[in-house]
């Protein structure tokens, strides 16, 4: 590029006015010369109210993670005479803070090959981010409840089983189904149905710590993983959701009508695979439906190969495929 004292504002805006993508220039100072209209809709500073101002006070950039103030990239090419980026950072001030942007800088030089300035091309990709989270959280939620679907929680159940068996850890994993949920269905019908599935996930939700998990698995069927849990305290827990769910009233045909949950709980510690103590909390589960209903069973008291298997659970009070 030519030096850029050879180049009059007019045939800046020629080369860089009609881009989509920001283009601001600093002299070798770190002193905005240059904006293009992109640049000026970015950052709400004119050419006439911004020149001579520093850049880093025009374009304030912080941490896309945290947004910990970053010095800005003119600064550091004009330091080090390399480029930098690209690389995303957030705007930190005035009517666009919060905004994400991907910046690449370069040095720019004169006949001399000194540095003498720099050139940022900042792009605003805040609604391709924004794009990319909902995509990202409809291929791992449920789109019924909004909790986390099974493959997102068999990924995360995976993660603590390598965690339990590497550390030591101990994790809890949780099979919950509603009692009673096909009598809404077969009464109130589906729609009835739906919503107090969404009622109970937040219900359930609700009731377990911030760190844990908790997903629909399927139908009436919900996953929970306690992650830094003993059973003694996800017994706990899982006796605060049934209380929970049991208190909860659902309107149907101008009558209030409840549904309780039978639960079962495994820890990961000792178990042979993710999969293995999936299976072996749905056993549980199992027993605490067919001895009763509405109870939380830990897995433990019983023999883990017991004739009572999935294959027993044909007969359960459940709904069948999800929605």
């Amino acid at each position: 590029m030519p030096h850029l004292d050879s180049l009059r504002t007019a045939e800046l805006q020629l080369l860089f006015g009609a881009l989509p993508d920001a283009v601001l220039i600093a002299d070798g100072n770190g002193r905005l010369e240059f904006l293009n209209p992109a640049a000026e809709h970015l950052t709400r500073h004119t050419q006439q109210d911004a020149e001579g101002k520093p850049l880093a006070g025009i374009l304030p950039l912080g941490s896309d993670i945290d947004a910990a103030p970053l010095e800005n990239p003119a600064a550091t090419c004009i330091r080090e005479g390399s480029s930098r980026g690209p690389f995303v950072a957030k705007l930190l001030t005035g009517p666009v803070r919060g905004r994400v942007v991907e910046v690449s800088a370069a040095p720019l030089r004169n006949s001399d090959a000194r540095v003498d300035g720099a050139i940022l091309i900042v792009r605003d990709v805040t609604r391709a981010r924004l794009q990319a989270r909902r995509l990202a959280h409809r291929a791992t939620h449920d789109p019924l409840t909004g909790l986390v679907n099974r493959p997102e929680f068999e990924r995360r159940l995976g993660r603590a089983f390598a965690g339990a068996t590497q550390r030591q850890s101990e994790h809890v994993v949780g099979f919950l189904d509603l009692d009673g949920f096909k009598r809404i269905n077969d009464t109130c019908g589906h729609s009835a149905g739906d919503e107090l599935l969404r009622q109970l996930s937040a219900v359930i939700a609700t009731r377990i710590r911030a760190r844990d998990t908790v997903a629909r698995l399927g139908g009436d069927e919900f996953g929970i993983l306690m992650e830094h849990c003993t059973p003694a305290e996800g017994a706990r827990i899982g006796d605060d959701i049934r209380r929970a769910v049991a208190r909860h009233t659902f309107a149907c045909d101008g009558t209030l009508r409840r549904v309780g949950v039978s639960i079962g709980l495994v820890s990961l510690l000792g178990q042979s695979s993710p999969v293995e103590a999936l299976r072996l909390a749905d056993l549980a589960c199992y027993r605490a439906k067919h001895g009763g209903g509405n109870r939380v069973e830990v897995q433990g008291s019983w023999e883990s190969d017991d004739t009572g298997d999935a294959e027993q659970r044909g007969s359960k009070d459940h709904k069948g495929s999800p929605r």
